[in-house]
């Protein structure tokens, strides 16, 4: 059986996988709590028990959310080259152990976020996260600007890669032949960076004039979300498993 192939990260990032399982059915607040409480204990307490103990979890995620192999991005093998040359200078440092770690919990953690992504559509972000922040409005707090900020930000995730893969074949249909040497291969990375800069500012511009021709900032609806019971099983597995990391942290385990 031929493996399946996988696809590269511009096109699968944030597309919803078309599944009908607990996690597409659970609130879209609910699994950024859940991925937002399992963050910030796994970089509070970086061990391996913390790792374990997200590995767990996250399989049991790709698992429930019915993912496949190909969904996975396919990262560029020069990202595979970094990695090994780090790993060298760590293990010649003494700090090998606390690399693995670092990266193993950078890529469980992204594996997380990953199987949100998938289960989750771009159109339900904003209002789970006004409705998240909505407390912040007692001390002044721009909820909803901040919600739109944070929506627009994510909708515009593949619209970064796609441009910045458009701006890359231009460059290299311009410039023919392959880069050659440090200082010419420091001036292709200076010119694509400043031609993603002036794409991101036209991007911007676009955006900022199509939300003054619909009447400026609209305004994000909160309305009370109904849990389900995958929403009270899944936010039990995150704070449970963020109260054995936390334990198993302050004991040294």
């Amino acid at each position: 059986m031929a493996r399946p192939a996988r696809s590269n990260i511009a096109s699968v990032i944030l597309r919803v996988l078309p599944r009908e399982t607990a996690l597409h059915r659970a609130w879209a607040g609910s699994k950024l709590l859940a991925l937002t409480v399992l963050t910030i204990t796994a970089v509070v307490f970086p061990t391996w028990t913390s790792l374990g103990l997200l590995c767990v979890v996250a399989v049991a995620g790709f698992l429930v959310a019915r993912a496949t192999a190909s969904a996975i991005p396919r990262f560029p093998g020069a990202v595979w080259i970094v990695l090994a040359v780090t790993a060298l200078l760590a293990w010649a440092g003494g700090g090998l152990s606390a690399f693995v770690i670092s990266i193993a919990l950078t890529v469980v953690l992204t594996l997380l976020a990953a199987i949100a992504a998938w289960t989750t559509p771009l159109a339900d972000l904003a209002p789970a996260v006004a409705v998240l922040w909505s407390p912040l409005r007692r001390i002044g707090v721009p909820v909803n600007e901040w919600s739109l900020t944070t929506a627009l930000a994510v909708r515009a995730v593949p619209l970064f890669f796609d441009e910045l893969r458009v701006l890359v074949a231009a460059r290299r249909l311009r410039g023919g032949e392959r880069v050659r040497g440090v200082r010419a291969a420091w001036g292709a990375l200076a010119d694509v960076l400043t031609a993603v800069l002036a794409a991101t500012q036209r991007r911007a511009t676009e955006f900022g004039r199509s939300m003054t021709l619909r009447g400026g900032v609209p305004q994000v609806a909160i309305r009370r979300p109904t849990l389900t019971r995958g929403d009270v099983v899944l936010l039990i597995i995150a704070f449970g498993a963020s109260a054995v990391i936390i334990a198993a942290g302050i004991l040294g385990l």
